[in-house]
C-alpha cells in the first residue's frame, strides 16, 4: 500500500515523524520544490509507536512537502493500525490510524 501526505513544514528539518503500528515500511520517499529524495534511514521506536525518516537534505521552513510511504500491514479493526475508510466518493480507501 502507497500512503501520500501533503506537509507544511513549519521549522527547517530533516527528520519527520510520524506515529505507526503494527506496519512493516519498504520505501519512504519526498518531494520538494521540484526535487525528490527518499529517506537515508530510517528509525523506529516501538515503545512509543513512532517511526522517524532522516533525509539528506532539509526542508526548508515556510516549503510545501509530499511525503509518500510504501507499507505492509494488516487489515484490522482496532482502534490503531491499518484499516479501510470511506473518504469523500472513494469508500473503502486503506488508511493508516493511530
Amino acid at each position: 500500500m502507497d500512503g501520500e501526505f501533503r506537509l507544511d513544514v513549519a521549522k527547517d528539518t530533516k527528520e519527520i515523524s510520524v506515529n505507526v503500528l503494527d506496519i512493516d515500511i519498504h520505501n519512504v520517499s519526498l518531494k520538494s520544490d521540484s526535487s525528490t529524495q527518499s529517506s537515508k534511514d530510517i528509525t523506529y521506536d516501538k515503545e512509543n509507536q513512532r517511526v522517524t525518516f532522516i533525509f539528506e537534505k532539509s526542508l526548508n521552513a515556510g516549503s510545501k512537502a509530499t511525503l509518500t510511504i510504501k507499507y505492509t500491514g494488516q487489515l484490522n479493526n482496532n482502534m490503531c493500525g491499518t484499516k479501510f475508510i470511506a473518504f469523500g466518493a472513494l469508500p473503502f480507501l486503506p488508511r493508516l490510524f493511530c
